[in-house]
């Protein structure tokens, strides 16, 4: 059941726009779905910049393994709240989560680039990035599209087979 958010007043430029109503609504979705072809997602220019470390990727990794051991595979992992505002058609503006999902990204590259399997492997890249098919009528897509500052890392590292590799040959720790 959707539920409304009410404005008192939005101003946007000179114009004011009374009584805005958004509907707001909550939903449980395996990652699977949140990587999916029916979402695609744009990080605003707004959102901090990415701030993961380590440590951070190394509980993520860690979490996701325990929760997948202790229920032989079938675990639920609550990666927590993602908010979203969709934009257009399957287009969403991440309004919180912008972390969660990009770590999450990065990560499944890096699987895609270890696994040796190609179906998996290709299973892991449509949920990265699907590439143009003329044949199908699909659209290149990125899943996520980071800030402006990482396109570039992203086109290279996290889009492109064999991009986290890469990634381990080029980096330079400061």
């Amino acid at each position: 059941m959707a539920k409304y958010f009410k404005s008192r007043e939005v101003c946007i430029g000179e114009s004011s726009l009374a009584s805005l109503e958004i509907p707001i609504e909550a939903k449980q979705a395996p990652l699977k779905d949140i990587l999916g072809e029916s979402f695609r997602y744009d990080i605003p220019k707004y959102q901090r910049p990415f701030s993961w470390d380590k440590e951070q990727f190394q509980k993520l990794v860690e979490d996701v393994a325990d929760s997948l051991s202790d229920s032989n595979g079938e675990g639920v992992y609550f990666l927590g709240a993602i908010v979203i505002f969709n934009k257009e058609s399957n287009l969403q503006e991440i309004i919180d989560g912008q972390q969660r999902l990009v770590a999450l990204t990065v990560l499944l590259a890096c699987i895609r680039d270890l696994i040796k399997d190609q179906k998996n492997r290709a299973s892991l890249k449509e949920r990265i990035y699907q590439e143009e098919d003329e044949l199908t009528e699909k659209k290149k897509t990125e899943r996520v599209h980071p800030w402006k500052k990482l396109e570039g890392h992203f086109n290279e590292y996290i889009y492109k087979d064999g991009g986290s590799r890469s990634f381990l040959k080029d980096f330079k720790p400061s």
